[in-house]
């Protein structure tokens, strides 16, 4: 459609543009997405095995002593807290290779992030068995009765296993993808 004003310019048609990257079966009725949200939010677990955690206090539980110590510790990324600590922002990290169950699948969705944040960002080929990957998650608990855990994506690496003379197997990072606000 023609933008008034704007001589012969036409809009760029970015949903017809998206359709060629987001996959087949994503939902367009907002009652069938919310329901989807809904059921995913306490239903996924992370694929992979975790190799590493950490916690973050909650907004505004640093538990620091004295005024603005909590604030200023957080803000200089020096806050911390115990993975065990029901009011934590816990961040987990999972290895992961196309032999990991459902993997395949699960990264076809998350590397749209790689060509929306990444400027000359491309897929990888995923026939090339060497790919490993490296996934965030922030995980954290809902504030029902059983305080059920929650995860979110937060961002992933691809890692590419080549071989290096003489005798040496090195792994090539590929990309550093944060699609929220990594800590």
């Amino acid at each position: 459609s023609k933008i008034s004003g704007a001589g012969s310019q036409v809009a760029d048609d970015v949903e017809g543009t998206l359709y060629k990257f987001i996959p087949a079966d994503y939902l367009k009725n907002e009652e069938e997405f919310q329901k989807r949200v809904d059921k995913d939010a306490t239903a996924f677990k992370p694929l992979g095995t975790k190799i590493y955690s950490y916690a973050r206090p909650a907004e505004g539980k640093s538990g620091a002593k004295g005024k603005g110590k909590g604030k200023a510790a957080a803000e200089k990324g020096f806050a911390t807290a115990s993975v065990d600590d029901e009011d934590a922002v816990v961040y987990e990290v999972y290895w992961a290779n196309w032999e990991t169950p459902g993997f395949r699948e699960y990264h076809r969705r998350m590397q749209l992030f790689v060509l929306l944040y990444i400027e000359g960002g491309s897929y990888i080929q995923e026939d090339e068995d060497k790919w490993e990957f490296v996934v965030l998650f922030e995980k954290r608990r809902r504030r029902d009765e059983a305080r059920t855990p929650v995860y979110h994506f937060v961002g992933y690496s691809s890692l590419y296993s080549f071989y290096c003379w003489p005798d040496k197997v090195r792994l090539r990072l590929r990309f550093v993808e944060c699609a929220l606000s990594c800590h």
